[in-house]
């Protein structure tokens, strides 16, 4: 693992799907660059392939507020994950969809 020192010298890059999920940071870190994506796995894929083919990071971190459908969460509740589904990919049939 690196040290301290080392850590500060890395290039590093944040993603986020959107600016307001990290607004904090990014007014806060200027040594590290920052990516918004757009929301969807498909946005953060092509946004994020499109970045590292044309730059070199050591670190990438992906940050931001995940999203859940279910009603029995509370606002900022954390939770753990057993079981994850993309929901804005798949297909709709005429009842019901499949992701």
């Amino acid at each position: 693992m690196k040290g301290k020192d080392e850590i500060c010298r890395m290039r590093i890059l944040l993603i986020a799907a959107t600016s307001h999920e990290i607004a904090p940071f990014i007014a806060d870190n200027k040594g590290i660059d920052i990516l918004v994506t757009g929301v969807g796995v498909p946005a953060t894929i092509y946004q994020l392939q499109k970045k590292l083919f044309n730059s070199d990071y050591e670190l990438v971190i992906q940050a931001g507020i995940a999203g859940a459908f279910s009603p029995n969460l509370q606002l900022g509740e954390v939770v753990l994950i057993g079981q994850d589904t993309f929901a804005d990919i798949g297909m709709e049939e005429k009842t019901h969809f499949t992701s």
